[in-house]
C-alpha cells in the first residue's frame, strides 16, 4: 500500500517555508528554511548592534563578525538574532515546541539552537526559559 504524502501539509507541520526561484515550470531547486529565518533577518536591520558589528565586519579582518553574501550577520558562523519584539523567546518557543525536539532539557536545548544562532547571555536565557517551561509543566500537573 502506498501512502500518499502531502507535502503542504508537512511544511505546516513544521514551521518552514519553500521558495522557487523563477522560473516555474521546472523545479530544479527548492530551498527549506524555518520561517523564523525571515523574521530575523526583518529584525536585524533595525537592531543598532547590527549596524556596528555588520561596519565591524567589513573593517576587520580579524573580526569573528561575518555578513555573509544574502546580507545576514553572523558571529562565529552563527545568526545573529536581535532581541526585538520577543525574537529571541520566539526562537525558544519554537525550538522547545519542535516536532524535532527530542529532550527539551536545557543543555540539550542549548546545544541544538548555538549550531545556528547567537545572542548574548544565550546559555542563561535558555537555561532560565527552560527552567520556566518545567514549573508551568509541574504547576499543571499538581492541579490535575
Amino acid at each position: 500500500m502506498v501512502k500518499e504524502w502531502n507535502m503542504v501539509e508537512f511544511i505546516q507541520d513544521f514551521d518552514i517555508k519553500l521558495t522557487m526561484e523563477e522560473p516555474y515550470e521546472v523545479i530544479n531547486h527548492i530551498q527549506v528554511q524555518p520561517v523564523i529565518f525571515s523574521k530575523i533577518i526583518e529584525a536585524q536591520e533595525g537592531d543598532e548592534l547590527f549596524k556596528k558589528m555588520k561596519e565591524r565586519a567589513k573593517n576587520d579582518v580579524k573580526s569573528e563578525w561575518r555578513v555573509g553574501t544574502d546580507g545576514r550577520l553572523r558571529y562565529r558562523g552563527r545568526l545573529y538574532v536581535p532581541n526585538l519584539q520577543g525574537l529571541q523567546k520566539e526562537v525558544l518557543n519554537a525550538a522547545h515546541n519542535s516536532k524535532l525536539a527530542m529532550y527539551p532539557g536545557s543543555t540539550k536545548m542549548y546545544q541544538d539552537l548555538r549550531r545556528n544562532y547567537w545572542w548574548d547571555n544565550m546559555k542563561k536565557e535558555i537555561a532560565e526559559y527552560v527552567s520556566q517551561c518545567l514549573t508551568y509543566q509541574q504547576v499543571k500537573a499538581e492541579h490535575r
